[in-house]
This record gives structure tokens, C-alpha cells and sequence, in this order.
């Protein structure tokens, strides 16, 4: 019986060991994935910005406050940033990269919100939609 049950915590770990090996992440794994996302995301409010200005090219007037827009959101975004971690990054130990990239990430995912918002049909009849569709 005790042999038995040997062969059973054996048999368990050898099967169980592989998937608990393959889902655990290292520090670098993780940080390149948040780095990634936010990639993607940058990327995503590029062509979105694009497509914005696409629409209003006949517009300089609009291009000219849009894109002054982008650019302070831009000094916001890193003022936030700086603002939740104003010490070097040494002080947040190696999870830095990896939090800075989720930080930011979700800062562009916010602001991507908003620029969609100059993409979708606006309310009809809403007296305050500006530049927006």
C-alpha cells in the first residue's frame, strides 16, 4: 500500500510538474509582455490619430489644435508617470519595467477612448459636439 502511494505522488509530480513549469513567468517574460501591449497600443493611437486627421485634412485649423492636443496629452501622460513614481528606477526594484509599461499602457488605452470619439457617429442632435463627428 505505502509502495502504492509512492508511485502515486511520483506519477503526480512528474505530470503535474511540466504545466506548473510552463505557466510560471519570469520578471523579464512578464515586463517584455506589458512592453508589448503597450507597443500595440501606441500603435493603435497612431493609426488612430492618422485616420482623425485623414478626415479633417481640409481642416488646418482643427490639425493645428489636434495635434497640439496629442502633444500635451503626451506631456500629461509622462507627468503621470513621473508623478507615481518620482524616485529613480533602481527604488522600485526589478518590477519597474514591467509596471512603467502597464502604467503607460493603460494611460494610451484611456486616450485612444477619447480619440475614438472624433471616429463614431456622434449623438444626433447634441449641440456641443464640436469637431467630433
Amino acid at each position: 500500500m505505502r509502495g502504492l502511494l509512492i508511485v502515486s505522488v511520483c506519477l503526480a509530480i512528474w505530470v503535474f510538474t511540466p504545466t506548473l513549469r510552463s505557466s510560471a513567468e519570469t520578471q523579464t517574460t512578464m515586463t517584455a509582455d506589458a512592453c508589448l501591449e503597450l507597443e500595440n497600443s501606441n500603435a493603435e493611437m497612431k493609426r488612430i490619430h492618422r485616420q482623425i486627421i485623414r478626415y479633417h485634412k481640409d481642416n488646418k485649423r482643427f490639425i493645428t489644435a489636434f495635434n497640439k492636443a496629442q502633444k500635451a496629452w503626451s506631456v500629461y501622460r509622462d507627468a503621470q508617470l513621473a508623478a507615481i513614481y518620482p524616485e529613480s528606477p533602481e527604488r522600485y526594484g526589478s518590477a519597474y519595467g514591467m509596471c512603467r509599461c502597464t502604467v503607460l499602457n493603460d494611460l494610451t488605452r484611456e486616450r485612444i477612448e477619447t480619440l475614438k470619439k472624433w471616429l463614431s457617429k456622434g449623438t444626433e442632435g447634441d449641440v456641443c459636439a464640436g469637431s467630433l463627428r
